[in-house]
């Protein structure tokens, strides 16, 4: 075309659908506008190899990321082809003062478009020949020659591709053509005057169809080619003409055309349609700040079109992953204004139910449709990634993945300026971008909460009617205080709870004790806030009721407050089995001497009697102990009190003991013995005291009894009683004899008497059973003084009945019986000679006094 005239022309174009596959993909408004020499500034050269800089070309105060400057090279004349080096002040590089010709008007008219580039490319005036220039545009970070592509979509319209007005109707003139490098689409008009022909520098060409042309630089539709860019650093315009026959000549040889940077001047119609997804911690349930386990995440995704064609039957798509809950049809659907869509009320995130949207969905241009998805974190995710991305698709649009955003990603302008589009929430949780598209992502922690319970009574086996003690601690081993946490101990069947108290442990935190009722309810008891670390301990102390057999299971359970989830939930709950075994039933016989003698004193005084030492003597006792219907385990003890008159030979223990291991000790009159070994049923244990020392005379009395007892802490209480006492009685074998003598008549009994021959004399001798024992065969014997002679027949005194003897025996109790004998030997009990005397007492009972007379004459 030329300077002075311009042609309407006309064509078809094809509809395009674009795929924003990658983030960052929306469309961007351009403006080419004062550019300035690369070298030394000022007017850019038109000379090959010439470089000019735009600044600052993305429009819509984009966030600094994503602003960008652009260097055009003349990187190539071809042909012949030249740039105009401009007239009547005006830059043939790059024409900013430049005004459209509105369709179809001759005369410029409307704003000046500076933001067009519209340099003016002259063809040599040789017919036949076809000349260009190829433009080379880099994107470079602004200020700077680093090249760096912009993250986005563009279009190019090229304004005025028509003819030189030679021959209107034919190809015998100047025919201009446009020239895009790898664009990612390209078109034409729907009715329109450009052809798509043979490329002149490995590109997609565009030629008008005659040479007809339209006045200036028009604005008309049919004369329009457009092609859309995505994410380059680089890209190639060739601008030229092929000439006629003739050839034209002067300015009419001048390529008069402008390239906008603006979409909606575009004859390419596309959906621009980009995903992005942000999630939010909506509900923490446990008020840690984190996202842990029973939070509720809100994913909000939201689809934009920055095109300028709709898409229709449009669809999110979005399968959740797994340890989620979802509840059907909850999700909320928000269009933008020209968009249309429900909510899919059969949507479950997973299986075939995974489309957000009922069908017949529409997303417009310059619009919007956001879709928020609330879910529960499950106890599974604990420790895990959740990593959740949507897709899209609709009539026209391959699957479109949506990106991960938070509140600080930048959004293109026409992003942000998209009817119904809404910034990620302040409170999104944080997304790292390393892929050009990424799920969104949110890391589950452990819950800072984490109670852990423990119960023993340290063992494993009880005893039914004995009593257990259990001990039960709460831990804080997670990471924040808890407060508002309970204990529980229900009853159970076969044991019946005695008494709760805290525990000695340092560090409890228990200072109260509850009670059984407040342990056993509903909640249990409120435990005091756990710092991390912290614990708190109760003992609880229970009887075994169960019978013998049957195990006995107790379970303790702590519980967060509300809305607070355990890390580790399955140590909220601690148990103590016990097997249940049959009281053991024990006895204890003890065995020691019928009869014992006392110990005796030394005398050194031969007027007491005669002189001598001193005499222990000493007894043993034997003490055995059974079980019956179980073996008794534990600390077996047995006690032997010793009754006054015994002792302890030495002061210490004097014993033997088997099959197992005893130790005994001795305090006062007391002796203790222990084994910690079973009692085994069928296996007896024997324990011998030796060196028991008798006291003299009746210090033990005339019969003592030892007794000694046996004592297991698993023995039923109702068998104590039956057996566990042994005892011993022993008779103590002592007699006492005393010599009286008087002068007769009536004289007084003593120790000694002074006589002269002649004088009458009487002897009693008193013969005494101290002891506990009747003495059989008791035979009273006297040696007589050689000066005395025995009285034969005693008629003074009738006690004698006018024999040689008498006796009275005074028994311990009732009536004293009296009796006599004659001196001669072998018809009675008694023998009286001068020298001698013998009575035969009998059997001396215990206790009883026999008194022996008889009378005797001084020689």
């Amino acid at each position: 075309m030329n300077a002075a005239f311009f042609r309407v022309l006309r064509a078809v174009l094809t509809l395009y659908v674009v795929v924003c596959g990658m983030a960052g993909a929306a469309t961007y408004t351009l403006s080419l506008a004062n550019g300035t020499n690369v070298n030394g500034g000022g007017a850019c050269a038109t000379t090959l190899n010439s470089q000019c800089r735009y600044r600052n070309v993305v429009q819509g105060n984009p966030p600094a990321a994503l602003q960008r400057d652009l260097i055009v090279t003349v990187s190539k004349l071809q042909g012949g082809a030249s740039i105009a080096t401009g007239t009547a002040g005006v830059n043939a590089f790059d024409n900013d003062a430049l005004q459209l010709t509105p369709f179809p008007s001759t005369t410029p008219s409307g704003p000046i478009r500076a933001d067009m580039f519209a340099p003016t490319v002259r063809a040599p005036a040789t017919a036949g020949a076809t000349s260009w220039v190829e433009y080379t545009f880099q994107f470079v970070t602004p200020g700077t020659t680093t090249a760096s592509a912009l993250p986005g979509t563009f279009f190019i319209t090229s304004f005025d591709t028509d003819g030189s007005g030679q021959n209107p109707g034919t190809v015998n003139g100047l025919r201009e053509f446009v020239e895009f490098t790898a664009p990612t689409r390209s078109g034409l008009a729907t009715s329109t005057n450009v052809k798509l022909d043979t490329a002149v520098n490995g590109g997609t060409n565009y030629t008008a169809k005659f040479t007809d042309n339209q006045s200036g630089v028009g604005d008309g539709e049919a004369y329009k080619v457009s092609a859309q860019y995505e994410n380059v650093s680089t890209f190639k315009l060739t601008v030229g003409a092929r000439q006629g026959t003739p050839a034209c000549t002067g300015i009419a040889c001048d390529r008069l055309s402008a390239y906008s940077f603006q979409i909606a001047e575009s004859v390419l119609t596309s959906p621009v349609v980009d995903g992005y997804k942000s999630v939010r911690l909506t509900t923490d349930a446990d008020r840690s700040g984190s996202i842990t386990a029973g939070d509720t995440l809100t994913w909000t995704v939201t689809y934009v079109n920055t095109g300028n064609a709709n898409v229709t039957e449009f669809q999110i798509t979005d399968t959740l992953p797994g340890n989620v809950t979802f509840t059907a049809g909850t999700q909320t659907v928000t269009a933008g204004a020209g968009s249309t869509a429900l909510p899919n009320a059969a949507y479950t995130g997973a299986g075939t139910n995974t489309g957000l949207l009922a069908t017949g969905a529409t997303l417009a241009a310059n619009s919007t449709i956001t879709v928020t998805i609330p879910v529960v974190v499950g106890a599974g995710a604990t420790s895990t990634t959740l990593s959740n991305q949507a897709s899209a698709a609709g009539t026209g649009l391959t699957t479109t993945p949506s990106d991960n955003v938070d509140s600080t990603t930048t959004f293109a302008p026409s992003v942000t300026a998209s009817a119904g589009w809404t910034a990620p929430a302040a409170d999104s949780v944080m997304q790292t971008q390393t892929n050009a598209v990424e799920a969104t992502t949110v890391a589950v922690v452990a819950s800072p909460y984490n109670l852990t319970v423990s119960k023993t009574d340290g063992q494993t086996s009880v005893v039914t009617g004995t009593s257990t003690t259990y001990t039960v601690r709460v831990t804080n081993n997670g990471t924040a205080s808890t407060a508002g946490a309970t204990l529980r101990d229900p009853a159970v069947m076969g044991l019946t709870v005695t008494g709760v108290t805290c525990s000695a442990a340092v560090g409890n935190t228990c200072t109260t004790a509850p009670t059984t009722a407040q342990l056993q309810g509903t909640p249990g008891i409120a435990l005091p806030t756990l710092a991390p670390g912290a614990f708190y301990e109760v003992q609880v102390t229970a009887t075994v009721t169960a019978a013998a057999g049957a195990n006995v299971t107790n379970t303790a359970t702590v519980a967060l407050a509300a809305g607070q989830n355990d890390a580790v939930p399955g140590d909220n709950t601690a148990s103590d089995t016990n097997s249940v075994l049959p009281t053991p039933d024990l006895t204890l016989t003890k065995t020691g001497p019928q009869y014992a003698r006392p110990s005796t004193v030394a005398n050194t005084d031969p007027a007491a009697g005669p002189v001598v030492a001193a005499q222990d003597s000493f007894i043993s006792y034997t003490l055995t102990v059974n079980t019956a219907n179980a073996s008794a385990t534990g600390t077996t003890t047995v006690t032997d009190t010793l009754p006054a008159g015994l002792s302890w030979a030495g002061g210490s223990a004097n014993y033997t003991a088997g099959p197992g291991t005893w130790t005994c000790g001795v305090s006062g009159q007391t002796i203790t013995c222990t084994t910690p070994g079973p009692i085994v049923v069928g296996t007896p244990q024997t324990i011998t005291l030796r060196n028991v020392r008798v006291d003299p005379g009746t210090a033990a009395g005339a019969t003592f009894t030892n007794t000694a007892t046996v004592s297991n802490p698993n023995e039923a209480a109702a068998d104590n009683n039956a057996g566990n006492t042994g005892t011993a009685t022993t008779r103590l074998i002592l007699t006492q004899v005393s010599k009286q003598v008087r002068m007769l008549p009536g004289g007084a009994f003593g120790t000694s008497a002074s006589v002269r021959p002649g004088d009458l004399l009487e002897y009693c001798i008193d013969t005494r059973n101290l002891g506990g024992a009747d003495l059989a065969n008791y035979v009273l014997s006297d040696t007589l003084n050689s000066n005395g002679r025995s009285l034969t027949s005693v008629t003074t005194d009738p006690a004698y009945g006018g024999k040689a003897i008498k006796w009275t025996r005074t028994p311990a109790s009732g009536t004293a019986t009296s009796s006599n004998a004659t001196a001669a030997a072998g018809d009675d009990a008694g023998t009286l000679t001068d020298t001698s005397l013998s009575v035969n007492l009998g059997t001396l009972a215990a206790g009883e006094t026999v008194r022996t007379c008889f009378q005797v004459q001084v020689r």
